[in-house]
C-alpha cells in the first residue's frame, strides 16, 4: 500500500462485472468501496462472487461518512445518479471534499435517445436525471465517462470534452478449465450451429424478437439457446410453445465461472434490446463478454456498447424491434464467419484491464 493514492469510490452496488476491474485498480491505488446498496445486486443478479482482497464498507451498516471528516483522501468518486438519495449523499460529500480540498470525480454512464418515443413517467424521470448529474458535475474536478455516447451525453449538458476521461466499460469472464460437453448436455452437436442469448431474460432486452428471427431462420443444424433468469422467461417459453419451435434450450441462470464456454461454444451472441417506454441499453457487458471469446456480436443501436465496440470485423448493428434485420444478420454472420482473432483483439483493445489504467488516468492523480 506505500505510495499508493487513497482513493474512495462510492457505489451503489457490488455487482460481480466490476469486481475485476476494481481489483484492477485496487493494484494502482489504495482502494475503499463505500456501497449505498447493500441488496440491489442480489435483488437484479443475485451471482457468485470473490471479493476478497477488496475493502468494502456499507452506507446502511457504518455512519462511515459521518467521519469522514476526520479522514483523508486523494480523491473520490461520487455515486451513480440512480437515486434522490446518492444525488443528496453527492451534496454532501462535496461539501466535505471542498473543506479538505479533496478533488471529486463524477463517473457517468448515462446517455439517452432523443428520438424515440417515451412515456411521461420516462421524460420527467430522464429530466431529473440531467438536472442532477449537471448540478453535480459542475463541482466536481473532473468526469470519466462509459463510452463515446455517455461522453457527448456530458458534451450536450455543456461539459468540455476536456475535461471528460473515456474508460470504455469492460467485464471479462473468470478462466475456469471446466470442460462443458454440449452435446452430451443439451444434444448440441460440435457441427451444429448455435445463437446465443445471455443475461436477463426481461422485454427490453428483445427477448421476443429474437424468438421471431429465429422462427425465420430455422435449420435442422442450427439452435437457440436463452441463459437467464427473468420476469419475461415465460412469456418466451409460452410463445415457443405456441408457436411450435423447435431447438430453443432455456438453461436458466449460469453462473460466471462457467460464462465463457457458452460464448466459446455460439456461433452468433445477440442482445436485441428494444427502447421499452423510453429505456435503453445504456452498455451491455455482454457485448464484451461475447468479444473476448472471439463470438460475434448481433446488437441493436440503443445498445451502448455497439457504438464502441462492433465493427465491420467483430458483428453487425441492427435497428431494435427488426425481426427482418435480425433474421438477414443472423443468416450473414453463420454462413460468413468472422476470424475470432480479429474479434478478440477488439475486445484486449478494451479490456478491463485497459479501463482499469484509463480510470486511473482519468483521476489525474
Amino acid at each position: 500500500m506505500k505510495n499508493k493514492k487513497k482513493i474512495l469510490f462510492i457505489h451503489n452496488s457490488v455487482p460481480e462485472y466490476r469486481i475485476e476491474f476494481w481489483k484492477l485498480l485496487e493494484k494502482k491505488v489504495e482502494l475503499y468501496l463505500l456501497i449505498t446498496s447493500k441488496n440491489l445486486e442480489k435483488k437484479i443478479y443475485n451471482l457468485e462472487k470473490n471479493v476478497e482482497d477488496l475493502n468494502i464498507y456499507y452506507l446502511h451498516e457504518k455512519s462511515y461518512l459521518l467521519n469522514m471528516e476526520n479522514l483523508n483522501y486523494d480523491a473520490i468518486i461520487l455515486p451513480p445518479d440512480d437515486s434522490f438519495k446518492n444525488y443528496f449523499l453527492s451534496k454532501k460529500v462535496l461539501k466535505i471534499a471542498s473543506k479538505k480540498n479533496i478533488p471529486c470525480f463524477f463517473w457517468n454512464e448515462r446517455w439517452e435517445l432523443n428520438n424515440i418515443k417515451k412515456t411521461l413517467t420516462k421524460s420527467t424521470k430522464d429530466f431529473i436525471h440531467r438536472l442532477m448529474i449537471k448540478d453535480i458535475s459542475k463541482s466536481c474536478d473532473g468526469l470519466i465517462a462509459s463510452g463515446t455516447l455517455s461522453s457527448e451525453f456530458l458534451i450536450n449538458l455543456g461539459f468540455s470534452a476536456n475535461n471528460i476521461k473515456i474508460a470504455i466499460d469492460s467485464s471479462t469472464s473468470p478462466e475456469v478449465n471446466i470442460p462443458l460437453n454440449f452435446e452430451k448436455k443439451y444434444g448440441i452437436l460440435d457441427s451444429d450451429n448455435l445463437i446465443l442469448f445471455f443475461g436477463r431474460v426481461i422485454e427490453r432486452k428483445g427477448p421476443k424478437v429474437l424468438l421471431e428471427a429465429f422462427d425465420n431462420i430455422q435449420k435442422k443444424d442450427t439452435w437457440l439457446m436463452i441463459c437467464g433468469e427473468g420476469d419475461y422467461l415465460e412469456s418466451c417459453i409460452d410463445y415457443v410453445k405456441e408457436n411450435n419451435i423447435k431447438k430453443v434450450i432455456f438453461t436458466g441462470k449460469i453462473q460466471p465461472y462457467l460464462r465463457a464456454a457458452y460464448y466459446k461454444r455460439a456461433d452468433v451472441f445477440v442482445l436485441p434490446s428494444i427502447p421499452l417506454n423510453g429505456v435503453i441499453e445504456s452498455w451491455g457487458l455482454t457485448v464484451n463478454e461475447s468479444l473476448e471469446q472471439g463470438t460475434p456480436v448481433i446488437a441493436t443501436d440503443i445498445v451502448g456498447a455497439s457504438k464502441d465496440l462492433i465493427t465491420k470485423d467483430s458483428g453487425i448493428i441492427i435497428s431494435p424491434n427488426s425481426e427482418k434485420e435480425l433474421t438477414l444478420a443472423i443468416n450473414n454472420l453463420l454462413t460468413k464467419k468472422l476470424d475470432r482473432n480479429k474479434i478478440k483483439k477488439i475486445y484486449h483493445d478494451n479490456d478491463v484491464k485497459n479501463m482499469a489504467n484509463d480510470f486511473y488516468i482519468g483521476l489525474n492523480l
